[in-house]
C-alpha cells in the first residue's frame, strides 16, 4: 500500500497517511511503500531533489498473526479455568 509522508525542511516527519497517493500543493511530501516491519523515522533531505525515507526496523521481529493466535489460546485457557473455578460451563 502506498503511503504519503509529509515532512519539513529538516526531514522531520509530520504525518504519514496510509492509502494516500496525492501530495498536497505547497507541502513537502513523498509517496512510498513502507516495507513490512518498518517505521518511518524521518526523511533524508540531503539532496532536496531526491528525498528518501529513513526507516527503522523492529529488532524483535514480532509476527502479529502468531501473537494473535497465542493470545486467543491463552484467553480460551483462562476462560476454562475461570469456568471451573466458578462452577459454570464454558463453550468455545
Amino acid at each position: 500500500m502506498k503511503s504519503l509522508i509529509i515532512y519539513d525542511a529538516t526531514g522531520a516527519v509530520w504525518q504519514v497517511i496510509h492509502g494516500q497517493e496525492t501530495i498536497p500543493t505547497g507541502l513537502p511530501g513523498i509517496v512510498v511503500t513502507i516495507p513490512d516491519g518498518a517505521t518511518v523515522t524521518g526523511v533524508n533531505v540531503s539532496d532536496p531533489a531526491r528525498p528518501e525515507p529513513v526507516y527503522q526496523y523492529s529488532e524483535s521481529g514480532v509476527n502479529l498473526q502468531e501473537e494473535v493466535k497465542e493470545l486467543r489460546a491463552m484467553i480460551d485457557d483462562m476462560s476454562l479455568i475461570l469456568a471451573d473455578v466458578i462452577g459454570g460451563a464454558y463453550h468455545a
